[in-house]
């Protein structure tokens, strides 16, 4: 084989050489398997039928005494029809799956996995027109980002807070109540978003399932990178009356309407060294 290991118009790429290793590896089956099959059919000619195909296949001569042969392209087109079978059988079956969304999170698409090594997630309301600060003391995040986009999609985000575990000062029974979080029957909020980075910086573009509704959000944050360590600073303003929170409050008298959320974390990324 003179080309070495390089083919004009085949790339290099990791996917197509495992579908070819993999489509190698049949063949090659096969191909022990045909011949095993020759080897058994030529212990039949000697000791079954014990005619002379054998011996002219060996000497390259008619030993005589063989009847006259019918040429027949059945056994050609059989042997192409198996291996056209095995090479359509072998590149189908050696096709990748296309990852779920939760694979590519497991996995760390599109550019590898980060973890939450410290944060918070705090919110500023107000009632009864003062600023009233709390946090949520349990949450976590699947982080799947690639620094290395400055353009575009960049990962996904997939966070889960513990609703209950929310401390709002005096009001904090109030607000974890059936009138307003309802914690007892939705104990959990989600934010899944894709992360996209944009001119100005990036954002989350995707949607918090909240007491049951689920709703687009948009929201804008601001990242530093130190070489393994990820510093990312957030802050967007939901409305309550979209997640039907505190429906009875139809002004804001009593309660805003706004909600200010602030998240504020530290990430490593994966397999890193970094404290």
């Amino acid at each position: 084989w003179p080309f070495g290991q390089s083919l004009p118009f085949v790339p290099k790429d990791p996917v197509l050489s495992e579908r070819l290793g993999e489509l190698h590896e049949l063949l090659v089956k096969v191909l022990i398997v045909s011949l095993v099959l020759h080897i058994a059919g030529t212990l039949k000619h000697v000791f079954i039928d014990r005619d002379h195909t054998f011996a002219r296949m060996w000497s390259g001569r008619d030993p005589g005494a063989l009847p006259p042969e019918k040429n027949s392209l059945l056994p050609v087109l059989l042997a192409a029809i198996l291996w056209a079978g095995t090479l359509t059988v072998g590149w189908a079956s050696s096709a990748p799956d296309e990852p779920s969304p939760a694979e590519q999170t497991e996995q760390g698409l599109p550019g590898g996995s980060w973890t939450v090594r410290e944060g918070t997630l705090s919110i500023d309301v107000l009632q009864m027109g003062q600023e009233v600060m709390g946090t949520f003391d349990t949450w976590s995040a699947d982080i799947n980002f690639d620094e290395t986009v400055t353009s575009g999609p960049a990962g996904t985000v997939i966070a889960t807070i513990q609703t209950d575990s929310l401390s709002l000062g005096s009001v904090s029974s109030d607000a974890k109540s059936a009138e307003f979080l309802n914690t007892q029957d939705y104990p959990t909020a989600t934010f899944e978003a894709e992360l996209v980075a944009e001119e100005a910086g990036y954002v989350a573009e995707g949607s918090l399932t909240l007491r049951g509704e689920s709703v687009p959000v948009s929201f804008p944050f601001d990242l530093t990178i130190d070489g393994e360590t990820a510093n990312m600073f957030g802050t967007v303003t939901l409305d309550r009356r979209n997640f039907s929170i505190g429906d009875a409050y139809a002004d804001e008298t009593d309660v805003g309407f706004s909600v200010d959320v602030v998240i504020e974390l530290v990430a490593t990324k994966a397999n890193s060294s970094a404290p």
